[in-house]
């Protein structure tokens, strides 16, 4: 599946506030609002339990993974405040009947506009 592209709305340097008081948009589907909760997966293929945020778009209802101990948060707050287009690691899952494969996905954050 294509690249999924978070567009983050601008903070002030010296504006305090956290991951959670982010307003993000999904840009593929021109904006529908992103809507993020954490969730628990298991792979398949490792029998792994990952603990992730889930990203849905409220707009388009594409969803898409992170992994809650990876710094993509401290990204997206970096963008919101300097502007600057970052890429992280996401992961789209896949169900097939009782099987479940997480595929790995290029998510892309920018300023929006």
């Amino acid at each position: 599946m294509a690249d999924f592209t978070i567009e983050v709305k601008k903070k002030e340097k010296d504006e305090e506030f956290e991951f959670k008081d982010l307003e993000m948009y999904h840009q593929e589907c021109y904006g529908g609002k992103i809507k993020i909760e954490v969730t628990e997966e298991t792979e398949s293929a490792s029998s792994t339990c990952h603990t992730l945020f889930k990203l849905s778009c409220t707009k388009c209802g594409r969803e898409i993974y992170l992994d809650k101990n990876s710094t993509f948060p401290a990204e997206i707050i970096k963008t919101s405040v300097d502007g600057k287009e970052r890429k992280i690691d996401g992961i789209e899952i896949e169900r097939s009947g009782l099987y479940t494969a997480f595929n790995p996905l290029e998510v892309i954050v920018k300023l929006k506009t």
